[in-house]
């Protein structure tokens, strides 16, 4: 049973170390490769060899994977700028030696109307386009995460192989596209790797016998029929035998039939591996997953304060500025009791494109036969008629959410309803001009008879 401590995973998975890797092109340079070819074929901006400074525009801030990587950004350029289309050509490299290879890359791609995402690979005497995209990247909201994409290129082993990669933006006002770790390597002969854990979403309640499963990749060039795979969560842990028929270059989900136990409050992190007999890269096997089983609150009246702690409140979302503490701006220069308050960025501003939240534990309401109140203090200046906040409300463990409440109801309950469709209603600019705090309250609607 192989397994790897976390801190040991982190690095291998960083430095990737591959035996049987045949070229590589990462970037991290943070310029222009001498040997590599960026061509703006119209327009008159070309790609861009660094990280992403923002937030300035869409973009996500940062990089693929902590380094430098290259990037055409066209919502920076705005909707004036013209129609634009980039080349970005490798060297010349000879892989007429090979019986088989790969091309594998990280990208992060934001979808828009009209513009794609290619790549073309040079058969000898002329290019095959071999990949087309116009499908946005894992998201949330305008933040996207990267993804791979891996090409066979059994039919391109000469000595003159190059590989393009194109971006257009349709003629008009789009996204973006960003690329990095490129590499052609030789597939080895037996390989599984543990792509990700599956297992409950965070929520309140989570059991004592909760299900996990570990997708699994076949990257070696034969089938797979018969596979070991394990888990640890603490002190829990397994290692179950599984009959499979995962083909080369496909991926199969196994179900462990062993369950786990989380129905503690607090956040577990969980270790899943494979043990693939004669696997030849070790360094793939181990994934990680992690969840939370969030407090449940039953007893009415509830209060808190943050004086002791976030009480079970948590704060997430993109480009997040949530912290909790002794608030030092301009404008908000105290908490409205005590100490301590939640406020986008203590001591400076919100981020560009941030679409954040705080949460609550759950509450358990089933005994109600009346929707509860709300009432909270805030203070709020946010950029007018673009910018707010607003309060929702899940029925469901946190599953799916909506709007709690509309312009006028309640007390203090919000004061814009005109948002140019980026939110529906919220708070917007001090109320009534002052920079003070309020309190806001309202009923929780449909919230009676909810657990």
């Amino acid at each position: 049973m192989k397994k790897l401590s976390l801190f040991a995973a982190i690095v291998f998975c960083a430095i990737q170390a591959n035996a049987q890797t045949f070229y590589i092109e990462d970037f991290d340079d943070c310029a222009e490769p001498s040997d590599w070819t960026a061509e703006i074929v119209s327009g008159s901006v070309n790609w861009t060899f660094s990280d992403n400074p923002g937030p300035n525009d869409a973009m996500p801030t940062g990089s693929i994977d902590g380094s430098c990587m290259v990037f055409f950004d066209d919502d920076i350029l705005g909707g004036g700028a013209p129609a634009s289309a980039v080349d970005l050509t490798s060297p010349v490299i000879d892989l007429s030696s090979l019986d088989t290879a790969v091309l594998r890359f990280d990208y992060l791609y934001f979808a828009g109307t009209g513009q794609s995402f290619e790549v073309a690979l040079w058969n000898g005497a002329s290019w095959d386009t071999v990949f087309v995209t116009n499908t946005t990247t894992a998201c949330a909201d305008f933040t996207c995460t990267a993804d791979q994409q891996v090409i066979d290129l059994s039919g391109y082993l000469n000595a003159d192989f190059q590989a393009r990669f194109i971006y257009t933006d349709g003629g008009g006002w789009n996204w973006y596209v960003a690329i990095d770790n490129i590499e052609i390597y030789v597939p080895p002969t037996a390989d599984a790797v543990a792509i990700e854990g599956i297992g409950p979403a965070n929520s309140c309640g989570l059991s004592a016998t909760e299900e996990l499963s570990i997708v699994v990749f076949n990257n070696g060039d034969s089938p797979i029929t018969s596979i070991d795979a394990g888990f640890e969560v603490g002190t829990q842990t397994a290692s179950e035998s599984f009959t499979v028929s995962i083909a080369a270059g496909e991926t199969d989900t196994l179900d462990f039939l062993t369950t786990v136990d989380l129905s503690s409050e607090g956040t577990y992190e969980i270790s899943l591996w494979v043990d693939y007999a004669g696997d030849q890269d070790q360094l793939n096997d181990t994934t990680f997953y992690s969840v939370q089983n969030i407090p449940v609150i039953s007893t009415l009246p509830y209060s808190e304060d943050f004086e002791s702690g976030a009480g079970g409140w948590t704060a997430g979302g993109v480009l997040s500025t949530w912290e909790l503490g002794d608030p030092e701006t301009a404008f908000i220069d105290t908490a409205n009791s005590g100490v301590n308050a939640w406020v986008t960025n203590l001591d400076g501003f919100y981020n560009v494109d941030e679409k954040s939240f705080v949460e609550s534990p759950c509450f358990d309401f089933s005994a109600l036969t009346i929707d509860p109140v709300l009432r909270f203090a805030f203070i709020v200046d946010t950029e007018p008629d673009y910018d707010g906040a607003y309060v929702e409300v899940s029925l469901d463990g946190g599953a799916t959410w909506s709007l709690l409440g509309n312009v006028g109801e309640g007390t203090n309950w919000y004061d814009n309803g005109a948002f140019f469709s980026l939110i529906a209603q919220g708070w917007n600019e001090p109320l009534g001009g002052a920079d003070e705090w309020f309190f806001a309250t309202h009923l929780i609607d449909g919230a009676a008879g909810q657990s």
